[in-house]
């Protein structure tokens, strides 16, 4: 279905990679207080998960892989695995890295996801 002509996306790969797709907020259930107080855990998780909806991706199966991550940080927290939570987010500002900095990049720009994650991993650090 998508389609690149010339450098440019077709309305059919702009709609299918649209934040409208999907909305962000899938975390509100976790009301973990973060560290520093103040916010919760899932306030910071719908953040990174904004960040990533927002985000223009080559392929939606990247942006689909790292919502999986998000999920999975989240599932860590809900055990009050924070370390395993923090590897977690870890590795999506990892791979979103990766994405935009490849040689032909698949995302458009890593900085507000790994900006995202940096404050949620700041958030459970020392919970």
């Amino acid at each position: 279905m998508q389609t690149i002509r010339r450098g440019t996306w077709t309305l059919a790969s702009a709609l299918l990679f649209s934040p409208l797709a999907a909305s962000a907020g899938s975390f509100d259930g976790n009301t973990q207080l973060c560290s520093s107080g103040g916010s919760t855990v899932g306030y910071a998780l719908n953040a990174v998960e904004s960040a990533i909806l927002a985000a223009s991706f080559v392929r939606a199966s990247d942006q689909s892989n790292l919502l999986s991550k998000l999920a999975n940080a989240n599932s860590k927290t809900l055990t009050h695995k924070w370390s395993d939570a923090m590897d977690k987010l870890e590795d999506i500002s990892s791979t979103a890295n990766a994405l935009a900095s490849a040689a032909k990049p698949k995302l458009n720009s890593a900085d507000a996801i790994t900006a995202a994650a940096l404050a949620a991993q700041v958030c459970i650090s020392s919970l």
